[in-house]
Parts: structure tokens; sequence; C-alpha cells
């Protein structure tokens, strides 16, 4: 049975790509913030992310790690380095935010792959479209969500798929890059933390604790309404 990338959820499409891909590789398990590939190295291996989450960063300034700044969390069916494939160098880094079980791939391979099936590259297209969609939805929440709102999303994507129960999660980079790549100033960053306090956020040092996802996640889509 073909694949109809039109009738296709973003979640379908991951769960095609474990289906599909996951026989292709070889298994890894990875510790929490283990650094999977560094922005600029030779493109020898994808990741598929059967479990876990993944950060990609890009540095603002070449060849200084310190100013890393967040692109994406990538879960479960994500493969990581897919858009460099054409490139041959890694264009993010590519960091876990918790044990993941990988599974990695060739990417001759998966060239290979995509060149005799057509459903295959598909597939890819369809990955492709969804780490698209993570990018344009980030811009989308720069414009249309207050300070408050966009780090509210950004604390929901560290915890993707939960809506009950307390969720405590480390922030994967420092406040000061945080504000960066939410577009505000560390001091507007500080107030946002106070004020979501009344929504069930509590933060101690690196660590935020979500009392209720779904809640947190009611109250941002209210806040890109009243924008």
């Amino acid at each position: 049975m073909g694949i109809n990338l039109d009738l296709l959820s973003e979640q379908a499409i991951l769960g095609a790509a474990l289906t599909r891909l996951s026989p292709l590789g070889t298994a890894q398990m990875a510790d929490e913030d283990t650094v999977l590939y560094r922005e600029g190295e030779p493109l020898d291996t994808l990741y598929l992310v059967q479990d876990g989450s993944v950060m990609t960063e890009v540095a603002l300034i070449a060849g200084c790690p310190g100013t890393a700044t967040p692109v994406d969390i990538a879960g479960r069916g994500a493969v990581l380095g897919l858009s460099d494939l054409g490139d041959g160098l890694h264009g993010e880094t590519a960091r876990t935010l918790s044990p993941c079980r990988l599974i990695r791939l060739s990417p001759a391979q998966v060239n290979t792959l995509a060149g005799s099936s057509a459903e295959t590259a598909l597939l890819l297209v369809g990955l492709l479209s969804v780490g698209l969609r993570h990018r344009i939805r980030a811009i989308s929440d720069q414009r249309s969500l207050s300070a408050r709102g966009r780090l509210m999303a950004f604390l929901l994507s560290l915890m993707p798929g939960r809506r009950g129960g307390a969720v405590t999660v480390r922030l994967p980079v420092s406040k000061t890059t945080l504000a960066a790549h939410l577009g505000i100033t560390p001091q507007s960053l500080s107030r946002s933390l106070r004020s979501l306090r009344d929504d069930g956020v509590t933060v101690r040092g690196p660590l935020v604790t979500v009392a209720d996802p779904g809640g947190l996640r009611l109250a941002m889509e209210a806040e890109r309404d009243v924008a």
C-alpha cells in the first residue's frame, strides 16, 4: 500500500519512519547530554530516534560552541542529519536531552534506497516536511505569542505528548541562551518564569516542574487567541 502524505499526520509520518527504517540500521543507546555530532563534522551517520529527545542547535558565532542556540527538539521517529544529506556536512549540533534509544543509519544506504524505492523517497520528503513545519511553527510563535507564551511553547516542546501529571525537565541551555532563542531579554525571561507560577510552573535552578502540561498547553493557546 502506497504512502499518501496528504492523508498522513505528523505522527503517522514519524511512525512510518520507525517501521520502515528501523530494520536498516544498528541500535545504539545514548545517555543524557551525549553529543551525537557537531556542526561542521562530516555526515557519516544518520540517527533515527526510537525513544527519547534530542536537541539540535547552531552556534550564533561560527566556531564558538558557547554561543549555541536551540533550533529544534526531535523525538520519536525523527531522522537526525537527514536535511544535511546533500551537503555531506552537519549543519547543526545534536545533543540528547534524555537517555535515548537510536538506530544508526548509513547515509549511502538511505540514498540508494531512496533512489530505488519511490515510497522510501516519499517518506524522506515527509520527514523533511515535518522538520520544516517545526521551524515554521517556531517563527509563527515568535510573531503570535508574547514572551510568556513563547516560554510556554518551549517548555512544552521538552515534554512532547504529555498531557496530565507533573513533569520535571532540565533546561537544555543557559537562561541567557534561552532568552536569545526566544527573542526576548534575560530580564523578560525572568519575569515570564515568575508569571508562570500561577500556571503551576516552578523553577529551581535549571530544573523546571510543570504540574499540568495539558493545562499549560491550553493557557498557551489562549494567549495565541488573544494575540
